[in-house]
């Protein structure tokens, strides 16, 4: 019984393989194909720069919130005094 389910599922995987290869090797699956990498291509670069962008504000802000910081050290020092 455990043999003939190991059987049929190696059965099973064989055909899905064999029919991906053949859908594939199609004009209709090299243009799908083409058109999924085409779309993880531009999903990649938007992802890039939404990144960039998010790095570039992130530096901005801390930045500023060093001299704010800056700043505000500054004027308790200067009521210390």
């Amino acid at each position: 019984m455990r043999n003939q389910k190991l059987a049929v599922s190696i059965a099973i995987g064989a055909a899905v393989v064999a029919a991906g290869v053949i859908f594939f090797r199609s004009k209709k699956g090299k243009e799908i194909l083409s058109s999924v990498k085409d779309a993880a291509s531009d999903a990649s670069d938007e992802i890039r720069d939404h990144l960039a962008s998010l790095s570039d504000k992130a530096s901005a802000t801390i930045k500023k919130g060093k001299e704010h910081l800056h700043n505000v050290t500054n004027k308790v020092k200067e009521q210390a005094l």
